[in-house]
């Protein structure tokens, strides 16, 4: 999921999806070209952001309600 990591940060993100991915469990990597871990913080807790609505979604949560109120504020 991040854009500006380094080769090896992003080997040790593989490996670490690959190790716990299941059928049941979905892992998979969002990149973001301008982002590091870092920046994703901002954008996870952005309701507006993509970010925050796909982890949501694979928290079974539909927050696009709230992401549409938090817009009009």
């Amino acid at each position: 999921m991040w854009g500006r990591e380094t080769e090896e940060f992003l080997r040790q993100s593989d490996d670490y999806a690959d190790q716990y991915r299941t059928v049941h469990r979905v892992m998979q990597r969002y990149n973001i070209a301008e982002d590091d871990h870092f920046d994703e913080l901002e954008r996870l807790v952005s309701a507006v952001s993509e970010f925050f609505s796909r982890v949501m979604a694979l928290l079974w949560v539909d927050f696009r309600g709230v992401a549409m109120a938090m817009e009009n504020l």
